[in-house]
């Protein structure tokens, strides 16, 4: 509860981020479908190595094996590629640059690329024939894992896999390293870590789980302390040491199981799971809510690349794109020392001395860019009529350049 406490304390002191306007948009879904491959098939994973350059993985049953598809150019287009494997799933990519990619699927099979996919190699890490659910990399040192307590290990990009032994023999969902020696694994409603490489395995001093049978499916750290872990029946959890300990996070708004998630920085979090399911976070978890998509088919992964595009692939071969309703984005800069407060807010919010003497008027949107109002920017602003959600204020006038601000209405 103190972590929790201290946590929120710096989320209501500092603003997540200003926004710099020059385009504004409205979008009929917050999701749109840019791509359905055909035939039908199931993308279990998507991952961008930057802006441009992405790649997607698949299931197929059906006889084709051009089961990876590669973008270079932000999803507008993708080309398909051979895995060598027509009734192999592929389950989880891990991308080292735009031309080192690895992919871990069915049958301890682990596959490589070094050259954007123009060949890929592949390597039975697994001798047991174990399915591969996760992989992850920092650097050269790499793991899997999967059913049966499988983790493997390597420190040479794939050249060599040695075995690691797992706290208990389970199916293992997710693996996840901060670094070399330092990361987590999860799966049937627990959750380890370890400090050394997976030489010995620690249960969190707490970690309130749900039930016994509801999985935890993905991890992702915002840095080398805060961390979130989502999972079944809406399931999402955060931790503020390095893993040590979890707290629930009980709004969540939905009972569907998520696939997967994303911090963006402290403040941003988007999760998506079954039956279409969208839902982000604008003040670190403790309020969520749901975006559109124009899709209602199972969800299984979420990127963003670092210019901050979306991308969400499906159970059906859909890949669907969010592109925020402003042209740029820069983070909050201290120096401007602009606040508004509380964050998140109830009734009013309040602006302090910065904002009031260097604008004039406030423009309201929501945040998928749908204009709410325009007001004199006075001490404070009246909220209460709004429904609960994120929304972005737009201040200009008095001839300095627009600032946009998020908050968070409870």
């Amino acid at each position: 509860m103190v972590i929790r406490i201290l946590l929120r304390t710096l989320r209501l002191s500092v603003i997540p981020m200003i926004l710099f306007l020059t385009a504004l948009h409205l979008p009929a879904q917050d999701w749109k479908t840019i791509k359905t491959f055909q035939p039908a098939q199931t993308l279990h994973c998507i991952r961008f190595a930057n802006d441009d350059v992405g790649y997607t993985v698949s299931s197929l049953y059906n006889g084709s094996n051009y089961n990876i598809h590669k973008t270079t150019d932000g999803g507008d287009t993708w080309t398909d590629q051979s895995s060598g494997y027509t009734a192999t799933r592929f389950k989880d990519i891990s991308i080292i640059s735009e031309d080192t990619v690895l992919m871990c699927g069915n049958y301890g099979l682990v596959i490589r690329t070094f050259d954007g996919g123009g060949h890929w190699m592949a390597d039975t890490v697994s001798p047991a024939g174990d399915h591969f659910f996760g992989i992850c990399f920092v650097g050269h040192t790499g793991y899997v894992c999967g059913n049966s307590g499988a983790i493997y290990k390597t420190t040479d990009l794939g050249d060599n896999w040695t075995q690691v032994a797992p706290p208990f023999i389970t199916a293992i969902e997710e693996i996840y390293f901060l670094d070399e020696d330092y990361g987590f694994i999860c799966g049937l409603n627990f959750i380890y870590y370890t400090e050394n490489g997976g030489a010995t395995w620690l249960e969190p001093e707490t970690f309130p789980g749900a039930t016994a049978n509801w999985w935890l499916r993905q991890f992702s750290f915002v840095d080398d302390s805060l961390g979130y872990v989502c999972g079944d029946i809406g399931q999402v959890y955060m931790t503020t040491d390095r893993g040590r300990n979890w707290e629930y996070l009980p709004n969540t708004g939905t009972q569907e199981s998520l696939q997967a998630m994303i911090a963006l920085d402290p403040f941003r979090l988007f999760a998506c799971g079954f039956s279409g399911t969208v839902i982000q976070s604008f003040d670190g978890g403790e309020y969520w809510s749901t975006m559109t998509a124009n899709s209602s088919q199972n969800f299984y992964s979420i990127d963003f690349t670092p210019g901050e595009t979306g991308f969400i692939c499906s159970h059906t071969g859909e890949v669907l794109r969010f592109d925020w309703p402003f042209s740029g984005i820069n983070h909050y800069s201290e120096e401007k020392a602009l606040t508004i407060y509380p964050n998140p807010a109830t009734d009013r919010l309040y602006f302090n001395a910065k904002i009031t003497s260097r604008y004039r008027e406030v423009d309201l949107y929501n945040t998928s860019g749908q204009h709410m109002g325009i007001y004199h920017v006075n001490e404070s602003l009246d909220i209460s009529g709004l429904l609960p959600g994120a929304y972005i204020l737009v201040f200009s006038g008095g001839g300095a350049s627009p600032d946009r601000l998020f908050f968070v209405k409870q």
